[in-house]
């Protein structure tokens, strides 16, 4: 008895044909079920007919057809019965991957079979061409053919949701940083957590080329103590227009600035946290700063720079299946009050450029402004140099750089305030 309920009739038929008769007949549309059928039954010499044929039938146009049509069927019978012919298909597929990835054939299979062949080693493409060909695949799958940059919130969900499982077998630590920063971000099709491994990986990569500046900064993990007094050492000074801020005080011209930015001159300002009282934990950041807008954050380093961002929307640990999110503004900016010893320098303002990128959310980081991320303050940022800025990403105009807020790529935070309005 062949327990195939679904199988089409055709291929039954033909089938049950050789079984009487011992002799075979070849339908095009069929072959992959009844060679399925063929290795339950035990049929080898209808099983080396029906090798054979695709064997010699493998082509540019069906070759993803074919890999998706054995993956399907594998489910169906033993494994290992299928490890020979799918070896054939994919060693084909790799030494044509290029040419395959442009047919119908490749943007037409299951996720299944996108997943198999993204995570082989036999899709042998450039990464960059690997997410290209992966996101017209979903693209043509969701019905979303506009450019990126015209799609609307429910088709980037669209798109997002198809790559859902498949995305995160792209090695984007790969991707040249031009091509992910004006190919790939912008999709908002990678995971925040991907996203950011990235930049952390750029950044490494960057600092490796200069051995002396990496010794540089592992020796700057404490202010030298002169920069920490004429910054901090003044308990009994606070600002008045941003009440109890240390990091203001004695300064009123940069609380001015601060207010001339936000669009109300005399506007005071309530301290909600600051890192040395509430702790330097992304989770007591998240614990009293979530769902509270708008937003200053100031922020010294351990270099005596003094910068931080703008957010008119309230902060979150990302979504609600605790992943990290991207979140929209076009009110959101960044700035520079001052760098290093030179309090007299003129303050820079570094105003959104991406704005659906304005912020990104994540429950093991504190406040990130942009995707890139143009600023990210790390948990525990006063203990290493993870906290970063990558202006020019989301913020800011090209002729800036990433040393802008903070001297370098990487810094370690002496301390960091946030403030809503009172």
């Amino acid at each position: 008895m062949i327990g195939w309920p679904q199988a089409n009739a055709d291929t039954l038929r033909d089938i049950l044909f050789y079984v009487y008769t011992g002799k075979i007949r070849l339908q095009e549309g069929h072959v992959f079920e009844a060679l399925a059928i063929g290795h339950e039954l035990g049929l080898e010499e209808l099983i080396t007919v029906y090798e054979q044929h695709i064997n010699s039938t493998i082509a540019i146009h069906n070759a993803c057809e074919y890999m998706d049509a054995i993956l399907c069927l594998k489910r169906r019978v033993n494994e290992n019965d299928w490890n020979r012919i799918m070896q054939m298909c994919m060693q084909f597929i790799s030494e044509n991957a290029a040419d395959c990835a442009k047919t119908p054939s490749f943007v037409n299979i299951s996720k299944q079979g996108i997943t198999h062949l993204v995570s082989s080693d036999y899709f042998s493409l450039d990464e960059a061409d690997v997410f290209r060909s992966v996101l017209a695949w979903a693209k043509h799958q969701t019905g979303v053919m506009k450019h990126t940059q015209h799609w609307n919130e429910d088709e980037r969900n669209r798109v997002s949701q198809q790559l859902s499982g498949v995305i995160n077998h792209i090695r984007v630590l790969l991707i040249d940083s031009q091509v992910f920063a004006e190919e790939v971000e912008p999709t908002g099709v990678v995971p925040i957590e991907l996203s950011l491994e990235r930049y952390r990986f750029a950044a490494l990569a960057s600092s490796m080329q200069d051995q002396q500046q990496q010794i540089q900064r592992s020796q700057r993990k404490l202010m030298p103590t002169n920069e920490k007094k004429s910054t901090l050492n003044h308990p009994n000074r606070t600002s008045s227009l941003f009440a109890d801020s240390k990091l203001l005080a004695n300064d009123d011209g940069k609380e001015h600035i601060l207010n001339a930015w936000y669009g109300v001159p005399k506007q005071k300002w309530k301290m909600i946290f600051r890192a040395s009282s509430n702790d330097f934990s992304a989770e007591a950041f998240h614990d009293q700063c979530d769902g509270i807008s708008p937003t200053f954050v100031l922020v010294l380093s351990t270099r005596g720079y003094l910068s931080g961002g703008f957010a008119d929307v309230p902060w979150s640990r990302g979504d609600d299946k605790g992943r990290g999110k991207y979140v929209a503004s076009d009110k959101a900016f960044l700035f520079t009050l001052h760098s290093s010893d030179d309090t007299s320098q003129t303050p820079m303002r570094y105003d959104i450029r991406k704005r659906a990128f304005a912020f990104s959310h994540h429950s093991n980081y504190g406040p990130i402004f942009g995707a890139g991320a143009d600023l990210l303050i790390a948990n525990r940022c006063h203990e290493n140099d993870k906290s970063y800025s990558n202006l020019q990403h989301t913020y800011g105009e090209k002729n800036f750089t990433t040393n802008s807020l903070f001297g370098d790529y990487n810094f370690t935070v002496i301390d960091y305030e946030v403030f809503t309005i009172a």
